[in-house]
């Protein structure tokens, strides 16, 4: 196993993701924390609620082309396939144009029913440049490279509003959530234009001749392939942004503040997700269709050692330092602080099941992957309905731990199952292909 570990360009990659989400946390953490010192319990629950809205609509709108066009990129960049790269960037990019049309439209009007007007504007502003980075990172990450597609992202959409929340404290004349989110809409279409820009010049690098050929008419592969990815990027959202609007509107918005505050705590272990998938975006799917098989064993191998580290470390800090920084958000330890671990534990599950759902949208299994992720909503909405209105914030946790162990080990057995390879830190001891089965990449390569 030792012996399998990849070279330090690997090692930096994983790394450098870590770091660059380790910076994002920060800034998110810096962000709350000064929006919960200025707002009151009521109003910061209600920006949580926006805020959550807005992420889990703004995935909604780019119906499953960031991944796609990852993927089609990957694929088609690297075979020279030009007619049919040409044919999948303009499908994206209509479907993406009409998609955020449609849902920010849609999320206006309801907007403007509970918020002023002013804020029901900038959180909609705000819903369309978290769709438009979403999409932009995803192609820049793996043509350019993860802090060229993400750092920009974070520098553009959280310095600024942080800087002016810092301002306005000083001052003693604090700003509102309307300038916070249309701040922080602002930094991100910012992020995007740069983004295509820099996309431009890679086409123009790469592919010169790509705007002259004629583009592929056969657009039957792509509106399958979008149908699942759509439905699997909802149902995947609805795991991050979902709860913390059932808890508002089954309890109050200042519990959903509370219940905020613990989720983006846990997310630490989600970021570590978040960093794996930024990682191996990078790398997997380059290894995938060139048939590099062992290499890829050696990403695989970096990558659950580096997430038992993590966790191991991030989960003996939560114990030691989680009240603390549950005060430094203003948040009471007591009521919390179990919640918290239980809820970071969870996330921690499913995270050590390592990249297993990039896997297997690469491999072509959008189908399976949409069925698991469905499922584990449901257990989760079920949990919540009998819960929440028992149990409060603990129904809701709990809700969440039974929908990650379910993601968790059915999401590890389908990658080993259709793919032969077992990506989880499980292993680690020696479990890195079921008997007698093999990866398609290394049956291809045979």
């Amino acid at each position: 196993m030792i012996g399998r570990l990849p070279n330090s360009e690997v090692l930096r990659s994983i790394a450098g993701s870590i770091v660059l989400k380790a910076g994002t946390v920060t800034a998110n953490f810096a962000l709350i924390a000064l929006l919960g010192a200025t707002l009151d319990a009521h109003d910061f629950g209600a920006f949580s609620m926006v805020f959550s809205a807005a992420g889990l609509f703004a995935i909604v709108a780019v119906v499953g082309q960031q991944v796609l066009l990852m993927r089609r990129w990957s694929e088609l960049s690297a075979s020279n396939d030009l007619p049919r790269l040409r044919a999948s960037l303009e499908f994206s990019s209509k479907v993406v144009a009409c998609g955020l049309l449609i849902v920010s439209g849609s999320f206006l009007l309801v907007a403007l029913f509970f918020l002023k007007p002013l804020e029901a504007v900038a959180a909609t502003f705000f819903l369309a440049s978290l769709s438009l980075t979403n999409v932009t990172s995803h192609l820049i990450r793996s043509s350019s490279g993860i802090f060229v597609a993400d750092a920009t992202v974070v520098l553009a959409g959280m310095v600024p509003p942080i800087v002016a929340l810092i301002i306005g404290h000083v001052l003693r004349h604090p700003i509102g959530m309307d300038l916070v989110l249309m701040l922080m809409a602002a930094g991100g279409i910012g992020a995007a234009s740069w983004h295509l820009l820099l996309f431009r010049q890679t086409l123009k690098k790469l592919h010169p001749t790509l705007f002259s050929v004629e583009p592929s008419r056969d657009s039957g592969e792509l509106v399958p392939s979008t149908v699942r990815l759509w439905a699997s990027q909802s149902l995947e959202v609805c795991n991050q942004y979902l709860d913390v609007l059932i808890v508002g509107v089954m309890l109050d918005p200042a519990s959903a503040g509370g219940y905020f505050v613990i989720t983006r705590l846990a997310n630490m272990f989600s970021t570590l997700s978040t960093a794996i998938y930024l990682s191996t975006t990078r790398h997997l799917p380059d290894l995938f269709f060139g048939k590099k098989q062992s290499q890829m064993e050696r990403l695989l191998d970096t990558t659950a050692v580096v997430v038992v580290l993590a966790v191991g470390i991030g989960l003996l800090g939560l114990v030691a330092a989680g009240g603390y920084l549950l005060q430094l958000f203003g948040v009471d330890q007591q009521e919390w602080l179990v919640n918290l671990l239980v809820l970071s534990a969870s996330t921690a599950f499913v995270s050590a099941m390592g990249p297993a759902p990039i896997l297997l949208n690469l491999a072509g299994h959008e189908q399976r992957y949409l069925n698991t992720l469905a499922v584990g909503v449901v257990i989760r909405l079920v949990g919540f309905a009998l819960l929440v209105a028992n149990f409060g914030v603990s129904g809701a946790v709990t809700a969440v731990m039974l929908s990650s162990l379910w993601l968790g080990f059915r999401l590890r057995w389908q990658a080993m199952a259709l793919t032969g390879l077992d990506v989880s830190v499980m292993r680690l001891g020696g479990l890195v292909h079921l008997p007698g089965w093999k990866s398609p990449a290394a049956s291809a390569g045979e």
